[in-house]
């Protein structure tokens, strides 16, 4: 058993985040362009990533890359292992209402990418402030999470389209 990895000078953007703080917007257009860039190549693919946090997403010298495939699930195979998949505060409502279709869990990637933005916008995701059960009650029972107050109308209104309850 042979185990590769590519070197990832910059390390992931949870360490950059924890370094240097949070990006600004012109940072964050790059960086999600890049990570949205990387989910439609999986997607067409047929392989959803299910835990998409900015943990899981590294910097190297030619860009952003998603890693740590331990929850992914190709999306023509049954699943082997049941129950929730992700990390809670990055979860979209279907997975912890356990209502995803196969399809669904493209969309539930997207729940995470929005999770992620607040995540590089604010420092953490929606509701990291509570502990993951009551966060996860918060991200099934609200309509939408916050959205941070500071940012512009138009990240205000991208923002807003990653957190549909009805994808």
């Amino acid at each position: 058993l042979n185990i590769l990895m590519e070197y990832a000078r910059g390390g992931s953007l949870r360490s950059m985040l924890q370094r240097d703080g949070a990006l600004g917007e012109r940072t964050l257009r790059l960086y999600t362009l890049q990570l949205l860039s990387g989910l439609t190549c999986l997607h067409h693919r047929g392989i959803a990533h299910r835990d998409i946090k900015s943990a899981n997403v590294l910097l190297s010298d030619s860009g952003l890359m998603l890693a740590d495939f331990g929850a992914s699930k190709r999306l023509t195979s049954a699943s082997l292992v049941s129950g929730l998949k992700g990390t809670p505060h990055w979860m979209a409502p279907e997975v912890i209402r356990a209502q995803q279709t196969t399809s669904g869990w493209i969309q539930a990637d997207v729940w995470s990418v929005g999770c992620t933005v607040h995540e590089l916008i604010t420092g953490a995701p929606p509701h990291f402030e509570h502990p993951p059960m009551p966060a996860l009650f918060r991200i099934v029972n609200e309509q939408k999470p916050p959205i941070p107050p500071n940012v512009s109308a138009t990240l205000h209104d991208f923002l807003s389209l990653f957190f549909l309850k009805d994808p």
